[in-house]
This record gives structure tokens, C-alpha cells and sequence, in this order.
């Protein structure tokens, strides 16, 4: 019975992640969002290795939702070539890329899935905080519906999950970072834009 409600909390999680992908990307192409090119290649890497690191944790059904992250990351990452926001940001980028380097490095060296798991949230976080950067600098260059469905697959996907091993750890941190980015860009669209020059 319990491995029959997860399966179905798992497949309803997915199926939820699959709209919010479909939502994302149909953003993007619309125009009303701008991806951050280097944070959704990061993403997209990590996406793949986290879904590997999430089935040797025993995982279950709730790989359904990162599964579908990751193919959604992946052409997110490819439609930031023709769409992506126009940012340099020097120092955050450079540090950013550091840490993905320590942290995939960390990831390779270690042989205990929980281990790799911890480092590849590192290299994860590393790219949502540029894309947090990003939805802060840029009012409206991100769509606030895709990550609010992001946020409900996430709280879904929680009920799939077997509290008895360490198959919650990604799934708590997805909830987590995608509810500060919602937060970002509500906060973000929120504040009032600096006055601008007038024209003499």
C-alpha cells in the first residue's frame, strides 16, 4: 500500500514538473524570460549526475521530478544560446565557476553516494545563486508561474519519498531553492525601479 502511494505521489509529481518545464521553456521562446546562459548549462550537468546520486540513495518514485528537471534544464541550457539574459558579471561568474570545478572534482573523489550527493548540491547551489543574481538584477526577465508549479512539484514529490534513508536530501533541496527564487522574482518585480533621468 505504502510503496503503491508513493509510486502515484511520484508519478503526480512528475507529471506536475512536466508542466512547469513545458511552462518555462514556452516562456523563453515567448520572450518573457531571459535564462542566465552559464547558471542553465551548470544546471543542466548537475541535473543529469544529480539523478544518478539520487537512484543510489534509493530514491524510488521521487527521481520521477529531478528526471524531469533535468531533460527541462537541459533545453533550457540550449535555448539560453538564442534567448539568454545579456549579463557579465566578472567576479560571480569566475567564482561560481570555482566552486563547480572544486565541487565536480569533490564529486568524482568520493565513492559514498551521500558524499557526491552533498557535492553536487554544492556545484546546484553555486548556479541557482547566479540565477537568483540574475532575477534580482533583471525585474520580469523570469516568469514567477513555472517556478510556483516547480515549487508545488516539490512539496508533491516530498509524499514519494521513503523517510527511512537518505532519498529526501534532493528533494528537500529542490523545494528549497526553487522557493527562493520565487521569492526573488516576486520580490524583485515588488520593489520600486530607481527614478529615471529627465531629459533636459
Amino acid at each position: 500500500m505504502l510503496e503503491y502511494f508513493s509510486a502515484s505521489m511520484g508519478v503526480a509529481a512528475g507529471c506536475i514538473a512536466i508542466v512547469g518545464e513545458i511552462w518555462y521553456n514556452g516562456s523563453i521562446l515567448s520572450g518573457r524570460t531571459r535564462p542566465d546562459r552559464l547558471a542553465w548549462w551548470i544546471l543542466a550537468l548537475t541535473g543529469w549526475l544529480g539523478v544518478g546520486s539520487h537512484l543510489a540513495l534509493g530514491g524510488g518514485w521521487s527521481v520521477l521530478v529531478p528526471l524531469v528537471i533535468a531533460i527541462g534544464m537541459t533545453v533550457t541550457a540550449i535555448l539560453s544560446f538564442l534567448h539568454g539574459a545579456p549579463l557579465m558579471r566578472g567576479g560571480l561568474d569566475r567564482a561560481a565557476l570555482v566552486t563547480v570545478a572544486l565541487g565536480l572534482l569533490a564529486w568524482g573523489m568520493f565513492g559514498a553516494p551521500l558524499l557526491a550527493m552533498l557535492a553536487l548540491i554544492v556545484v546546484d547551489t553555486a548556479a541557482m545563486a547566479l540565477n537568483i543574481h540574475k532575477a534580482w538584477q533583471l525585474p520580469g526577465s523570469e516568469a514567477r508561474t513555472p517556478w510556483a508549479i516547480a515549487v508545488l512539484a516539490d512539496l508533491v514529490n516530498l509524499l514519494a519519498v521513503d523517510p527511512s534513508g537518505h532519498g529526501w536530501i534532493l528533494p528537500c533541496y529542490l523545494l528549497v531553492t526553487n522557493l527562493l527564487m520565487l521569492a526573488s522574482i516576486i520580490a524583485a518585480t515588488s520593489r520600486p525601479l530607481p527614478p529615471q533621468p529627465v531629459e533636459p
